[in-house]
């Protein structure tokens, strides 16, 4: 991020945009890309979002070269290839959670080896990045390598993604999308973020920042009217805004994962500004995400279980907050062991249970039609959340080094404080929302169960629906 600074002759406060405008981009198409795998076939969207995906990420590297609008073209171009990958995320959970019996150790295992897709990938990039970085000088060949795996990823699609029937309805109302909810639900989204993520580089002061941030708040709650109260066949089922534990569900992941974000960034942060390792070194520094990533796992896959799935989610909440603490009284003259070599032992955790939970429980409370949905609503408040998170740190940052700015390292604690809050409120309402599963847990009783529709059945790739209104589980067999 120094060095596209650099290159790109922009302000500090600009920083965060260059991780955020991806976020962003992912956090508000997913809205609608999961839906659209629902109705028109999962492997067509995919196929079609990686090829989005490669585009974009060649335009990214091209950036390079226009060095006067560079910053500008960069920042657009990752929030594209970030809605290229927002039709990739969603629809491979929604294709997990039609093929896989739920309840079943496959089906665990599967989410689980997703699940840890998202830290030994994120540590992958930042650590690959810095070897391109320091072998060659330069940033764009980071998404000229980029390309070529995501082409490689939708070759592999294509090739051998098994056909999956869409679920038609005897009314075939799940022809139509809800484009109208799509757009107010999108456009929100997207004020709203970019008002966060804006405010910290021209101030708050500025009025199309909080025209554009009250604008948002106008069309989010026109969305909420519309999908309640006009939708024929809206986007997010009424029964799921209604639905009290899954909503408590999407607000602790959505906290939980905005503190990671802040983590994640502010300990590259620490790394390049405060401490001046190499980027090399700071991809290094982030070494412990891979096997804690995959330690993390594989004890959720062994452990998640319908008694188990709410304490799941409690220790993941308990270890995001565990992490920001570490981070938070890391000192910038200290060894890399004693803070933040031990925050990312423990913040893996956070990653690779929460997400397999969170998939988990969403892909059985909506029915198969609606897997696709499934993903869209994890993957959602996971990307928005570390996204806008960004935007409300990098404000209390900016402040903060306004009032001293030679403090740098005060400014970096205070953004960590806030990243401690909202995971600790994360874990407060995951806490409360499984408060009976984990009484039930600890008196050794069992806690009631829901009914689970079984899911239909595959047996090669030009498999239809034996029946299109009764489906049945796939056999271990058939996988």
């Amino acid at each position: 991020m120094n060095q596209l600074l650099t290159d790109f002759d922009v302000p500090e406060s600009m920083k965060p945009w260059f991780m955020a405008s991806f976020g962003l981009a992912i956090g508000t198409v997913i809205l609608i890309s999961g839906r659209l795998g629902d109705v028109y076939g999962i492997k067509r969207v995919l196929i079609g979002g990686y090829i989005w995906t490669v585009v974009w990420s060649i335009l990214c590297g091209i950036s390079y070269y226009n060095r006067k609008a560079g910053a500008a073209m960069y920042i657009c171009c990752r929030a594209f290839q970030g809605a290229g990958m927002a039709f990739v995320l969603p629809n491979i959970l929604g294709a997990a959670g039609r093929v896989y019996s739920p309840r079943t150790l496959r089906k665990n295992l599967v989410f689980g080896c997703i699940g840890f897709a998202a830290p030994f990938g994120g540590w992958l990039g930042v650590f690959m990045s810095g070897v391109i970085a320091v072998r060659t000088g330069r940033w764009d060949w980071n998404y000229y390598a980029l390309a070529m795996f995501a082409f490689l990823g939708g070759f592999i699609t294509y090739i051998s993604f098994p056909y999956i029937q869409v679920i038609q309805q005897d009314d075939n109302a799940l022809q139509d999308v809800d484009w109208i909810g799509g757009f107010l639900g999108i456009t929100s989204l997207t004020l709203f973020n970019f008002s966060w993520n804006q405010a910290p580089v021209v101030g708050w002061q500025s009025a199309y920042i909080l025209v554009l941030l009250i604008v948002g708040f106008v069309m989010f709650f026109a969305f909420i009217y519309w999908e309640l109260k006009i939708a024929k066949n809206p986007l997010l089922p009424p029964k799921l805004l209604q639905n009290s534990r899954l909503m408590s569900l999407l607000a602790t992941i959505f906290l939980g994962w905005g503190a990671f974000g802040i983590n994640l960034y502010h300990t590259y942060s620490m790394y390049l500004d405060l401490r001046h390792y190499s980027p090399f070194e700071a991809g290094a520094g982030l070494s412990p995400v891979p096997p804690m990533g995959l330690l993390a796992a594989i004890s959720c896959t062994l452990m998640i279980q319908p008694r188990t799935v709410d304490l799941i989610l409690v220790g993941s909440m308990l270890a995001f907050t565990g992490a920001s603490i570490i981070l938070c009284t890391a000192k910038v003259h200290e060894s890399y062991f004693r803070n933040t070599f031990g925050a990312w032992m423990i913040g893996s955790f956070g990653m690779d249970w929460s997400f397999p939970a969170g998939s988990i429980i969403l892909s059985e409370e909506l029915p198969p039609h609606l897997q696709g949905m499934a993903g869209s609503l994890i993957s959602i408040v996971v990307y928005y959340g570390v996204s806008i998170m960004l935007g409300v740190a990098g404000t209390i940052e900016t402040e903060l080094l306004n009032q001293n700015p030679d403090d740098a390292y005060r400014a970096w604690r205070g953004a960590e404080y806030y990243a401690v809050g909202i995971s600790g409120l994360a874990a407060v309402i995951a806490i409360i929302t499984g408060r009976n599963a984990i009484w039930a847990f600890i008196t050794n009783r069992e806690a009631p169960m829901k009914e689970v529709k079984p899911t239909e059945k595959f047996r090669s790739s030009e498999t239809k629906l034996e029946t299109p209104s009764v489906t049945e589980h796939i056999t271990e067999d058939t996988i």
